[in-house]
């Protein structure tokens, strides 16, 4: 893959990913409208705790399905590591719901059944990285982004007709059973157009043993993750701050993620495709020009240090612009959001954020 089809799929990747969050966007809007800030408050609180289990027993398989798929020795051909880490993905479910139902009192909301299916919702959007890991060391990563635009389609879908019949159910399910059969579409789409790079195989222990030491890395970067980035609202809940605040706090927190999906989106592309070039004889004419600039800067640089720099510049770039965009773009998504002003105090933590 060289550098221009590379661009390509980026550009084409994030255009399509924005779409998806334009349509996100909508039911944003629509749970501020429909679910009273009672419920919108306990969905927000045990949305960030699911998502802090979900991160913890991810044990980082994702990554390592990226990196082997990322290899030249041609890993569509092994059924038995797909099959493993598939299975050991699915193991890991149980393990998730009996801490997420143990812990559930820590979040001062204590509805086993709303839990339960968040838990599930996440798990099931998580799972489908697996695939998105082939495709991001594929470098198409756009494919996985129109399987989440399918999904994202499907919620507003539900949504709508939720408008138009005005049924007899908690609007708050009615968005979590939607999102759910959202993701399972979402993987549906991903397993079918992503076939050809894997085959059914046996489990394989010792496949485990093998990528043990990064199974444990992972696990402990990833509470630390969830320390950091998911248990936000619980401590709001927790502290006593009234439903408006944290409804309000999730608001721009959802804004905030933007800049953090590009990522997202951008470096696991860039970081495969930098393995690619490092195991290149030469250097293509964009790395001699950032050699150039790099050699101002370092005395002594060898050309694989090179082309870490120029894509991790690269990344660095769009990130960035992205968060400028979220910047100066954000007052105005959140006016959309919250037209009656429900929330106002998104405004200044988006800018904390």
């Amino acid at each position: 893959m060289n550098l221009k089809k590379l661009s390509f799929s980026i550009v084409i990747t994030i255009l399509i990913k924005f779409a998806a969050i334009a349509t996100g966007l909508y039911t944003a809007k629509w749970t501020v409208t429909y679910i009273p800030s009672a419920d919108l408050a306990n969905f927000n609180t045990i949305l960030g705790y699911c998502t802090s289990i979900v991160t913890v027993i991810n044990f980082g398989l994702p990554s390592i399905i990226q990196r082997f798929y990322t290899t030249e020795n041609e890993p569509e051909k092994d059924g038995d590591f797909w099959t493993t880490f598939s299975i050991l993905r699915i193991l890991t479910y149980p393990i998730g719901l009996i801490l997420t139902l143990v812990l559930l009192p820590i979040t001062g909301v204590y509805n086993p059944t709303l839990a339960f299916l968040m838990y599930t919702m996440l798990f099931i959007l998580v799972a489908d990285l697996n695939f998105r890991s082939i495709t991001d060391a594929k470098g198409n990563s756009w494919q996985f982004s129109i399987s989440d635009f399918a999904g994202k389609a499907f919620i507003i879908a539900t949504l709508v007709w939720f408008n138009i019949t005005q049924p007899q159910y908690s609007s708050l399910y009615v968005l979590i059973v939607g999102s759910i059969m959202a993701y399972i579409l979402g993987v549906v789409i991903d397993a079918l157009w992503q076939k050809k790079y894997y085959s059914i195989g046996k489990f394989d222990w010792k496949i485990v043993k093998e990528n043990q030491k990064s199974i444990t890395y992972f696990f402990f970067i990833n509470c630390l993750i969830a320390l950091y980035a998911s248990t936000d609202k619980i401590f709001l809940k927790r502290y006593g701050f009234d439903d408006a605040i944290i409804n309000g706090y999730a608001n721009a927190y959802k804004l905030f993620e933007l800049s953090v999906v590009v990522i997202g989106l951008t470096t696991p592309m860039l970081a495969s495709f930098a393995k690619k070039r490092i195991d290149s004889p030469s250097l293509s004419n964009t790395e001699i020009k950032f050699k150039k600039v790099f050699q101002n800067l370092f005395k002594k640089i060898r050309d694989k240090q090179v082309i870490f720099y120029t894509y991790f510049t690269l990344n660095t770039i769009i990130a960035l612009c992205c968060s400028v965009l979220v910047s100066i773009l954000g007052p105005f998504v959140l006016r959309y959001i919250d037209q009656n002003n429900l929330y106002p105090v998104a405004f200044p933590t988006l800018s904390i954020l």
